[in-house]
């Protein structure tokens, strides 16, 4: 059983691993997932724009 590791630390390796595996489909686009988070943003807001502050929150 010592080798049995927290669950948070489990679920961060998840999360990086979904992270660089976004990053790396993404760059075939010139994008990384932190802009591409962004665009999906600025596309749901009203008329495609958000204030600075809404922006900070997505992310």
């Amino acid at each position: 059983m010592d080798d049995l590791e927290p669950c948070g630390m489990l679920i961060k390796k998840i999360h990086d691993a979904l992270e660089k595996e976004a990053n790396n489909e993404l760059r075939e686009k010139g994008l990384t997932l932190g802009q591409m988070q962004m665009l999906i943003t600025l596309n749901n807001s009203e008329n495609g724009t958000a204030f600075l502050k809404a922006l900070e929150s997505s992310l």
